[in-house]
């Protein structure tokens, strides 16, 4: 796994934002956080590995950003993690719009470990 890896965390919720930074910069990771989905679409190109998309943000809703992501995606492959409040039963249009995982809040940080290293594994 690539330790030095950057992640684009993208979520709203302050708290979440914090948790879950702490989570990845305790496993050795470069965070990068933006709060909303216009953001995420104009930084997702420098240099992230990984993006944690959260699907309840203020503008545009994560399922709509990951489908954006996957219609200007030409260069490279980024796998996405939808992480949500939401229940499962928007996993299938998660996954339709391009995210690689589904994770429904809160994730721990042994699971988020275990993503990690499915998802930067070299």
């Amino acid at each position: 796994m690539d330790k030095k890896a950057k992640i684009l965390l993208v979520e709203d919720d302050k708290f979440v934002q914090q948790v879950n930074n702490y989570f990845l910069e305790s496993l050795g990771y470069d965070v990068g956080i933006v709060d909303n989905g216009k953001e995420a679409l104009r930084v997702y190109k420098n240099g992230y590995n990984l993006i944690m998309l959260d699907i309840g943000l203020p503008d545009i809703d994560g399922i709509e950003v990951c489908k954006r992501i996957r219609d200007e995606e030409h260069d490279k492959y980024i796998p996405i993690v939808v992480l949500t409040a939401f229940d499962d039963t928007i996993e299938q249009q998660c996954r339709a719009a391009g995210a690689d995982e589904f994770v429904v809040k809160p994730l721990l940080m042994d699971h988020m470990e275990t993503l990690l290293a499915k998802w930067l594994s070299v």
